[in-house]
């Protein structure tokens, strides 16, 4: 609900936080080619996303971060 409520906003940049919680794989599918398809010359999408296959499979570009609790931690182009 929370992203079709997002989406039917006309944006320059959508920010979704792990948008494929509790669905199955064909709906956590259907929701990866859903977000691709959002991002176009005109509009960045930014996906927070602890499901790593899923994210690879809707990102152009993956930057991985980690660290310490409290620390800066480490930010890795992938």
């Amino acid at each position: 609900m929370a992203i079709a409520a997002t989406v039917l906003k006309d944006a320059n940049v959508y920010i979704f936080d792990e948008p494929t919680s509790y669905l199955d794989i064909k709906q956590r599918l259907k929701m990866a080619k859903f977000i691709q398809s959002l991002a176009t010359d005109n509009t960045a999408v930014l996906v927070v996303e602890h499901d790593l296959i899923i994210l690879d499979y809707m990102a152009e570009l993956v930057h991985l971060m980690y660290g310490k609790p409290g620390c800066f931690g480490v930010c890795v182009p992938a």
